[in-house]
């Protein structure tokens, strides 16, 4: 530090020093100078440092006011209010609390990973359910993350002439502060402007109604500060979003809240179960329950089960459901105006059908198409929210299906739109592919035996030879599973088309699948509109076939004297029109019922009547079923070796004719009659057999009738336990099914396995209950289980 001491008391002859860079030939010229002065040479380079650090000094002054004047250039400048476009948010938001939760982690996530590009977020579904409001929801919740911009635009994707992205770019750049003059010309000019104005900033853009992946794609700012929410009826899902929502209908609990926040708890809590189905009669569509809530809200003096019984009319419900500019009509109406002719027809004609799902066939018979064209349509009205996936069979069938409003929609439409006749035949094409689908089903439940006989009703089967087999795949019960509710339905659009032969074909086709499950209301609610088709046309052979069915029905049910009423008015009717085949098949039907009813001489009598009849015509097949029912006769009569030898007869006629289902009931015919000859190993050998056959096709009725008899035989061999099982097992199926008769056998056979295990007040409990039971039915509840009727 001499040297610069020095320097600070020394006098700078002719040397001036300066903060200014020094360079080339000016350093050279100083150095000249101080040599010439004489300067000794520690004062020279004391100096010489004091010169590099007042170069250097000022070069980094110079670079720092460079650096920010550089970042002052690059910083944004604030964007104008028009830069904060939001609609306000929903004031009684109400559930979606996954949605937003994904949203939120969503956005979190990538503060911390800082991704590469801008993230996009879908929120698909159909018009009301809420859309826009979650959308709206998320955009204000996100604010605090997103200060710079909020751009929002209705693209119009549904009803009308969507917006064309390069229009929406124009206004979300006037949005952005460019002058109306320096907005460019083409979609890629303001593309690329758009994405340089949002660069850095943390924006978030609503792109709500959108139309398609191509409407939506411009308008993506192009980095990692940005979020984008999309709504649309539509998937959209190749644009490949970072989280993507299906919004579904508000669940019961959700839809009820957000009727208790706009009308009032007090209101709700005064008429809870009138609430709950308000909401339903609304289809927990968020749309509907608030134009619920604002009719009760604008008049106050109006009980919630007065909106309710207007609401009930499903043929008024959408004239209800207005409040304002508010109304769930219009919603729907602009998703179909989008759709091309063939679409709305469809669309249409399905809401006739009544029924809450149907299988992608009904497209194609409504239209009278081929079944692929129906499909495409109804994938096509799928992304359009017009109906959606109902699910699949267990064949792997896909079902489609309305939401009530829609239906209502539907409805509501094609009655306006279509002449009556194109209506008509719509529906009958419709019910005909119905019922040539439930005729091969029938036949595959009760192979070689018709529950009816062929009817004149024109069956559909679109001009393919392979639309029953497609649609069957070889399992009749799953077919009838998936398709009761629908099937009920076509009864009942039958009858209000007028469909007269159609309405008591369907009913009575139906009889084997409720013979086997059991559905004792719909089974007489489709049959008795089945009686006024035919009396309203006079049809006395479609009358002697539901009057037959409904037989069957009531003695299933104990209602003895109606079953007996209803075949014996059956017969007489096949007998003054010539029908012989069926003549002998309600003989074994009254054989069977006065068995039931211990006359069993009248039983043996008309069953030997309906024989007479079956050995008349040839029939071989109905010759063994009458077989049968002779040999259950015979067992209860005590002559169970006679018996074994009908069943005998009966089982290589069954055989031959590769009939599953019959040799089942023969073979456990054949387990009964060796029970009554107390050969128990024979009798559980049969019985297993037949057993297992009744369990491969599914039939649980005669699986349960099968469980009374092998009960018993565990018993005598004193396997107790597992008799228990199987008689408690079937109990409880014959008092699901509404079998009365057969839950006092089970009841009995079940007194009698405690009664050997001594357990005698457990037995006398349940003889007393099983008297219970059969108090209101008549017939004698025997110890013995009666065999199996067919």
């Amino acid at each position: 530090m001499p040297a610069i001491r020095m320097i600070r008391s020394q006098q700078l002859r002719g040397v001036a020093i300066t903060a200014t860079p020094i360079v080339g030939g000016v350093l050279i010229a100083v150095l000249v100078n101080m040599i010439t002065a004489g300067w000794s040479l520690p004062t020279f380079l004391a100096l010489l440092a004091l010169v590099a650090i007042g170069v250097a000094g000022g070069a980094w002054r110079e670079a720092e006011r460079a650096r920010q004047s550089r970042s002052s250039a690059a910083q944004p400048a604030a964007l104008p209010a028009e830069a904060s476009q939001l609609p306000p948010d929903i004031v009684h938001f109400t559930g979606r609390e996954d949605e937003l939760a994904r949203v939120r982690r969503m956005v979190h996530r990538a503060g911390r990973v800082r991704p590469t590009s801008v993230l996009v977020s879908t929120l698909s579904g159909k018009g009301g359910v809420g859309k826009t409001a979650l959308a709206l929801r998320i955009a204000h919740d996100l604010l605090p993350s997103f200060p710079d911009a909020q751009l929002y635009v209705d693209l119009r994707g549904v009803g009308g002439e969507p917006l064309a992205p390069a229009d929406v770019l124009a206004g979300f750049l006037r949005a952005l502060g460019v002058d109306e003059d320096a907005v460019p010309a083409g979609l890629t000019e303001r593309q690329n402007l758009f994405r340089a104005r949002l660069a850095g900033r943390r924006a978030l853009v609503l792109l709500d109604n959108a139309a398609s992946e191509a409407q939506v794609r411009p308008l993506l700012p192009g980095g990692p500060t940005c979020v984008v929410l999309v709504t649309s009826r539509r998937t959209l899902a190749a644009l490949e979003a970072d989280e993507s929502f299906m919004i579904d209908l508000l669940s019961p609990a959700d839809a009820l809240a957000l009727l208790t926040k706009i009308v009032g708890a007090a209101r709700v809590d005064a008429e809870p179960a009138v609430a709950a189905e308000v909401v339903r009669l609304c289809d927990h569509l968020p749309l509907a329950v608030r134009i619920a809530g604002a009719r009760l809200v604008a008049r106050p003096h109006w009980m919630l089960a007065d909106l309710a019984g207007r609401l009930r009319d499903e043929h008024r419900r959408l004239d209800e459901l207005v409040a304002g500019d508010l109304a769930v009509r219009a919603t729907f109406h602009l998703g179909y105006r989008g759709q091309g002719s063939a679409h709305r027809e469809a669309f249409r004609l399905l809401g006739l059908l009544r029924s809450t799902d149907f299988p992608a066939w009904a497209a194609a018979a409504v239209l009278d198409v081929p079944v692929t064209d129906g499909e495409e349509i109804l994938e096509d009205l799928c992304e359009a929210r017009l109906v959606e996936i109902g699910g699949r069979t267990r064949s792997g069938t896909i079902r489609y299906r309305f939401h009530d409003l829609l239906r209502d929609f539907a409805r509501e439409r094609a009655l306006s739109t279509d002449e009556p006749a194109v209506r008509t035949e719509a529906v009958a094409r419709v019910l005909g592919g119905y019922l040539a689908l439930a005729e091969a089903a029938d036949t595959l439940l009760e192979p070689g035996l018709r529950n009816l006989g062929d009817g004149p009703a024109v069956r559909w089967r679109a001009g393919d030879e392979a639309f029953v087999g497609r649609n069957l795949a070889g399992d009749p019960h799953g077919w009838f599973m998936s398709e009761r509710a629908a099937l009920e339905a076509a009864v009942e659009v039958a009858w209000e088309y007028r469909l007269f032969e159609l309405t008591w074909e369907l009913a009575g086709i139906f009889a084997a699948f409720f013979a086997v499950r059991i559905y004792p209301k719909e089974w007489e609610k489709t049959h008795l509109l089945a009686l006024k088709a035919t009396n309203a046309s006079n049809d006395l052979r479609g009358e002697a076939f539901i009057r037959r069915s409904l037989g069957r029905l009531y003695r299933y049910t104990g209602r003895w004297a109606e079953a007996t009423a209803s075949y014996e008015m059956a017969l007489a009717i096949f007998q003054r029109t010539g029908e012989t085949l069926w003549e002998g098949v309600t003989f074994r039907n009254l054989g069977d019922l006065f068995r039931d009813l211990d006359d069993l001489a009248l039983a043996e009598r008309n069953l030997n009547l309906c024989l007479d009849v079956f050995r008349r015509i040839g029939d071989r097949q109905w010759e063994a079923a009458g077989l049968i029912s002779l040999g259950e006769t015979l067992v209860k009569q005590g002559r169970a070796a006679e018996a074994g030898d009908c069943f005998e007869r009966c089982l290589p006629i069954f055989k031959a004719g590769g009939h599953q289902w019959w040799q089942a009931v023969a073979l456990v015919a054949l387990g009964e009659a060796r029970l009554g000859e107390d050969r128990l190993d024979a009798s559980l050998a049969h019985l297993l057999a037949g057993l297992e056959i009744f369990t491969e096709l599914d039939d649980q009725r005669r699986m349960s009738l099968t469980k009374v008899t092998l009960g018993t035989v565990y018993a005598r061999r004193g396997r107790f336990r597992e008799a228990a099982d199987h008689l408690e097992g079937c109990l409880a199926t014959f008092q699901r099914l509404g079998d009365r008769l057969w839950e006092a056998r089970a009841l009995e056979a079940l007194a009698g396995v405690y009664e050997m295990r001594k357990m005698h007040v457990r037995a006398g409990e349940l003889r007393r209950e099983a008297a219970g039971v059969i108090d209101g039915i008549r017939p004698p509840a025997s110890a013995a289980p009666s065999p199996l009727e067919t």
